[in-house]
């Protein structure tokens, strides 16, 4: 009974992966969203379009549980499609991190785009379920597709950037 049971954990696992959605946001996971910025990649390499990444990664979400967590990534996700375009894809990348892929984008337009996404951060009303003076506290990091850049690279170097700041404001390239 009990190795059916882990064997039933693992299938319920592999299941949510293929599934390709985030199951507490709705968006795309890990794997649908390096599938789709894999293809964009491709395309970019073929038709020399621009390209560009941003990470968004809450910062604080260890004080918080399962419950919690969620009723402040719902919100989020929220906002995020509001501020992308029909073209870009948006998703939950890890536990803490959020990925925006944005298609024919320079580096120049994620900057405008982190400085408004963190305006819009501020002003997020949050959730009574949250502790009391809960803050959310995200860095950015964004970088563009280089001729040459595979996935790997292009997230290496998105990375290397991303950096952790207490003011939410203050974004890098």
């Amino acid at each position: 009974l009990h190795l059916l049971m882990q064997e039933r954990e693992l299938l319920r696992d592999e299941l949510r992966e293929a599934l390709a959605i985030d199951e507490v946001t709705g968006m795309p996971n890990k794997v649908a969203l390096l599938k789709s910025l894999e293809s964009q990649i491709s395309r970019s390499r073929r038709y020399n379009n621009l390209l560009s990444i941003i990470i968004l990664r809450v910062n604080n979400i260890e004080q918080l549980n399962h419950d919690q967590t969620a009723s402040l990534f719902i919100p989020i996700s929220h906002l995020l499609n509001d501020q992308v375009r029909w073209a870009d894809i948006v998703g939950k990348l890890s536990n803490s991190d959020f990925l925006l892929v944005l298609p024919e984008t320079a580096v120049d337009a994620c900057k405008n785009l982190t400085e408004n996404l963190s305006k819009n951060l501020n002003d997020l009303s949050l959730s009574e379920n949250l502790p009391e003076n809960y803050k959310i506290n995200v860095s950015f990091g964004y970088t563009e597709w280089a001729k040459g850049d595979d996935l790997t690279l292009l997230m290496k170097n998105n990375k290397k950037k991303m950096q952790t700041y207490n003011d939410r404001t203050e974004v890098i390239k």
